[in-house]
């Protein structure tokens, strides 16, 4: 079986999730005006590869401590709902669907936490969804990750998992981004398509030859 991995911001959506939801708790009330500063700087940083994951997760998990799942899930819905999935690539949703129909595997797979990431995955219909988990205390988040975070080459112990379920391996796998930081993920694949590449992504991929999707 062929197995098709999805990076989710800017690749899916004309967006980034973990700036948007941020953005959401400020406008709520929920999360205090001066985070706008930090997510911004936190971004920066992601696409410049020098993100710390323990700082960021600890500034973009505050909220989620002391709450319980469901309250969580009823301001991911409303976050999709007004601000994600109105991003939404049409391209992108016909291509996924398209791929599902032939018979592949897809799977989003991103550094984004699952609370966050499941209503993209769910409106895109994804066969499995890969994304941070989020440390539970019954049914109350904590505010902390549980398991790797999946980022950059992170991504990679997960989709060789992924691919091991299937009966294949990652060089028979596809893999669509956006980010400088998919290089590592990119490059271990058989079929590396590099989606709205940013520059220095799109250098790289019209010298090695790799598709470019532009949505």
């Amino acid at each position: 079986m062929i197995v098709r991995f999805w990076d989710m911001d800017h690749t899916l959506l004309d967006n980034d999730c973990d700036v948007s939801w941020k953005l959401f708790l400020i406008e709520k009330g929920i999360a205090p005006r001066e985070d706008l500063d930090r997510i911004v700087l936190f971004w920066e940083q992601y696409e410049e590869g020098r993100l710390d994951p323990v700082s960021f997760n600890e500034f973009q998990l505050r909220e989620f401590a002391g709450r319980t799942e469901e309250e969580i899930a009823e301001l991911s819905r409303e976050h999709f709902e007004t601000i994600a999935g109105p991003k939404a690539y049409a391209r992108a949703v016909e291509l996924v669907r398209r791929q599902r129909a032939s018979g592949d595997h897809t799977c989003m797979i991103t550094a984004t936490n699952i609370a966050i990431a499941t209503p993209v995955a769910e409106y895109f219909g994804f066969d499995t969804l890969i994304a941070t988990m989020l440390e539970t205390r019954g049914a109350t988040y904590t505010g902390r990750i549980i398991g790797d975070y999946c980022v950059g080459e992170g991504k990679l112990p997960f989709m060789r998992s992924l691919c091991l379920e299937h009966g294949t391996d990652l060089s028979e796998s596809y893999y669509y981004g956006d980010s400088i930081a998919d290089l590592p993920v990119l490059e271990a694949v058989g079929h590396p398509v590099a989606v709205n590449p940013r520059e220095r992504l799109r250098a790289i991929a019209l010298e090695r030859g790799w598709p470019v999707l532009d949505f």
